[in-house]
């Protein structure tokens, strides 16, 4: 719906003689999201599909992209280290229902961090760029995941800090999308083939180095909650969603023990602990009844806050990152999510997923956020 065949000027078919694989369907998405991943990180094509495609199959069924917003992203970790995170830039066609997504895993994941020219998937590809694109985008997600299979991307220019420039030109682009058959054929294959240059200008993710916005919020118990009770305290603020996210269950489950070992981490600090539940089952926005269920069914006894209020905080810090990665799930963002605030208020981290029965981020780095802190405001004290 958001990509036009070319009916004005027929493209070549692109020779992919040394494309190894192509993406199969939206799954790996889905899967990405439900172990509180960003979905472009499973983009890359399954190594067990089809090995080669050969020119006449893979003419392109599809041709150009129509860029509409450009929203590029560092990840927190990146914004105190250029080497270590990830960036993201997500392009919108003009009527919002396709997604380009260039992303690097920075750090031992070998994405690139620096300007220059590299592969698209190919057989000697190990430059870690991930390039895909996604089609049929609405309320619910993407369709369809394209993977890159041929071609190339320049970055032309990458200052990976807030307020920084990325510039990416695509070459010779070929996407690919289908399931591989036994007999080395591609059922639904779909190809589509993109040249352009796009950019933006680096926000942090999750709203990092920002202060959190004061708020006033009702609890389990029906009282109130606000940020100046979390001040004084390095704060935990779990972003979560209900039943219908597997690993929120698991995060609501395990947060309760993790604030204990947050609180005996070290005494020259105090902890403080609080979850937005975001909505109930159905999907709307949460009230008093589900947030005393949810605390009772996870054993919480730290402050559950709901409302449609919760909803509008949310997305008064992630602002255009959230609206992307709820309505397309392709700007890197997956639930359940934390933010790590400072004890004068201020976001020291945002951090995303749980697994194998914790977030990833570890107390150590709790700790270590305090120490940033302190080196900060040397004359704080508890």
């Amino acid at each position: 719906m958001g990509c036009q065949e070319d009916t004005v000027t027929p493209v070549a078919s692109a020779d992919v003689s040394t494309a190894t694989d192509i993406a199969a369907n939206d799954d790996s998405a889905q899967q990405a999201t439900d172990t509180g991943a960003s979905p472009e990180a499973d983009a890359e094509p399954d190594t067990t599909l089809v090995d080669s495609l050969d020119a006449a199959d893979a003419s392109c069924t599809l041709t150009g992209f129509d860029p509409g917003p450009q929203i590029a992203f560092i990840g927190s970790q990146t914004y105190t280290d250029p080497t270590q995170g990830h960036w993201n830039l997500t392009v919108s066609s003009t009527d919002g229902t396709a997604r380009l997504v260039v992303e690097s895993r920075l750090g031992e994941a070998g994405g690139p961090a620096a300007p220059g020219t590299y592969p698209l998937f190919f057989e000697d590809n190990d430059s870690k760029l991930q390039v895909s694109l996604h089609s049929g985008c609405g309320d619910e997600g993407c369709e369809t995941v394209y993977a890159a299979i041929s071609g190339s991307a320049e970055i032309k220019s990458l200052d990976l800090s807030s307020g920084g420039d990325v510039s990416v030109t695509l070459s010779n682009a070929l996407f690919a999308t289908g399931e591989p058959q036994d007999d080395g054929t591609v059922e639904g294959l779909s190809t589509w083939c993109v040249d352009g240059s796009y950019g933006g200008s680096f926000q942090v993710q999750g709203g990092a180095g920002e202060a959190l916005p004061d708020f006033a919020l009702a609890d389990q118990a029906g009282a109130e909650v606000s940020l100046s009770s979390l001040q004084g305290t390095m704060a935990v603020v779990l972003i979560n969603f209900n039943e219908w996210c597997p690993p929120c269950m698991s995060a609501a489950t395990a947060s309760e023990g993790l604030w204990k070992e947050y609180e005996a981490a070290d005494d020259r600090f105090d902890v403080s602990y609080t979850q937005l539940l975001y909505d109930n089952p159905a999907g709307d926005p949460s009230d008093q009844d589900d947030a005393s269920d949810w605390a009772t069914e996870h054993g919480i006894t730290y402050p559950v806050l709901h409302g449609q209020a919760v909803q509008d905080l949310v997305e008064i810090v992630l602002g255009d990152e959230f609206d992307v990665s709820i309505a397309a799930s392709t700007a890197g963002i997956g639930f359940p999510a934390y933010w790590i605030v400072d004890p004068l208020g201020q976001i020291r981290e945002f951090n995303m997923g749980f697994k194998d029965g914790a977030p990833n981020f570890s107390t150590a780095q709790l700790v270590a956020h305090f120490d940033a802190f302190l080196a900060e405001h040397p004359d704080w004290t508890k």
